[in-house]
């Protein structure tokens, strides 16, 4: 059972338009669904396998035991529904709303994830094999997806597709689409980067931003780089001057937690229209030695407040989330902040060299820097951390290396990478006293050029 495209018909796919193979459909509005719309013509005639019950059950003689498995959890064939569910439960980790009875035969069930894998399997093992292009799937019944899932085709070769260019429709409604599996940070930052409020400038109190792992992890992956993971936000509340009296930092701080509650609450609205059920938890972290107010103004940074959010779910499971601090970073303005990036993400991101410099001082502090070695990534009780530190550290300083002025910085911090990986400590301090010296000299040179412009 098959269906061919003729040369020269159009297709469109949303999302991700520079993949050739992948899943189209040949209604737009579909497409929509997925994001952007692009269309595609046809080179040639492109020979797609009609998938139904029927016909997968006459092929699962062809296949792999786990491509069987695959493609009965996605098209419901040989499987009851309740199967179907009790795994969906496991991989989102979460209920779905949507099913009313378990006593029917499966149905189809679309996680984009596990329909790429599934796909990907049974066109190499039965598709390319007998001489198809694809994989054409008509409208599927499903309770999974209110009522029906959308056609779709899969097109497992590339070169039998040309771009013609985006097309513009209106978004519609997107209860029928694929789940896509997504952790709780990626969560986050969809909300956020639909919602844009954390980019507001706050010039009368602090400048905002993204720091820490998840600030570098976001940034080198959209420059082509996977990096040392994390799951958590720590944003900072940064004001460029030491505060006076406690009552400023009260304010300060309180401003800080309006900012951020508001912002959570609308992400537990957001998950909670998913399906997802959640409770917050916000606590001070305390019995940590924090700065005081008053003193004089110097290039040491200083930590006021900080405030944790914790997600928990109904089954007690924990999602520790965000961290905000009120800092005193001299010399802070919204010059340090990329606009470039920052829209890109919905987040406040640092410009490349103070993600970079930021990095490198948490890793070579963690070697000489009391208050941080239990960071450090050869003996301290934190050392994964540090380890992190070190690749990050190292994959940012790849970028950096254009630039001239910091070519030195740039040399050390490559020595003190060599000596982690090494385990050579005594080197390793050598180095990080050196790269500290570097970097206090920059802040120095940095703050010289705000009292300049004032």
């Amino acid at each position: 059972m098959e269906k061919i495209l003729r040369r020269g018909a159009k297709v469109y796919r949303g999302g991700a338009c520079k993949k050739k193979m992948a899943f189209f459909a040949t209604n737009p509005k579909v497409a929509r669904m997925y994001g952007t719309v692009c269309s595609f013509v046809t080179t040639r005639p492109v020979r797609l396998f009609v998938l139904t019950h029927d016909s997968l059950k006459k092929v699962f003689k062809y296949l792999s035991n786990n491509t069987r498995l695959l493609m009965s959890f996605v098209f419901g064939t040989g499987l009851k529904r309740t199967n179907q569910e009790i795994t969906l439960k496991k991989i989102m980790k979460r209920n779905t709303p949507f099913i009313k009875s378990f006593k029917s035969k499966g149905e189809r069930l679309s996680v984009t994830e596990i329909d790429t894998i599934a796909l990907e399997a049974f066109s190499r093992e039965f598709i390319l094999p007998k001489g198809y292009d694809g994989v054409y799937m008509p409208d599927k019944r499903s309770k999974f997806h209110r009522g029906v899932f959308h056609s779709e085709m899969y097109i497992a070769k590339g070169g039998l597709l040309r771009e013609s260019g985006p097309v513009s429709i209106s978004a519609p409604p997107n209860q029928r689409r694929s789940y896509t599996i997504k952790s709780m940070s990626d969560l986050f930052l969809e909300y956020t980067k639909h919602t844009k409020g954390l980019l507001k400038p706050h010039p009368s109190k602090f400048v905002m931003f993204l720091g820490g792992g998840m600030a570098v992890k976001l940034y080198l992956k959209a420059r082509g780089i996977d990096t040392a993971t994390t799951s958590d936000f720590d944003f900072k509340f940064a004001v460029p001057r030491v505060l006076r009296t406690k009552k400023q930092i009260e304010m300060q701080s309180s401003a800080m937690r309006r900012i951020m509650s508001r912002h959570v609450s609308g992400f537990v609205r957001f998950l909670k229209s998913r399906g997802i059920d959640v409770n917050v938890e916000f606590k001070e972290i305390e019995g940590v030695p924090f700065d005081k107010p008053g003193g004089r103004d110097s290039i040491k940074k200083k930590v006021y407040k900080v405030y944790n959010y914790t997600l928990v779910t109904p089954s007690g499971k924990r999602h520790e989330l965000i961290d905000t601090s009120l800092v005193v970073i001299p010399g802070v303005s919204r010059r340090h902040i990329s606009l470039k990036w920052s829209r890109q993400f919905g987040v406040p991101i640092q410009t490349l060299t103070r993600l970079w410099r930021d990095t490198l001082y948490v890793l070579a502090g963690s070697f000489v820097v009391d208050t941080i070695k239990l960071r450090n990534p050869i003996n301290g009780a934190k050392k994964e951390k540090g380890i992190k530190d070190a690749i990050r550290a190292g994959h940012l300083s790849y970028l950096t290396a254009r630039r001239k002025k910091l070519k030195s910085l740039v040399t050390l911090s490559r020595k003190l990478i060599a000596n982690v990986v090494a385990r050579n400590k005594p080197s390793g301090e050598k180095h990080s006293r050196q790269i500290l010296q570097k970097l206090t000299q920059l802040q120095l040179k940095n703050l010289d050029r705000v009292r300049a412009r004032k």
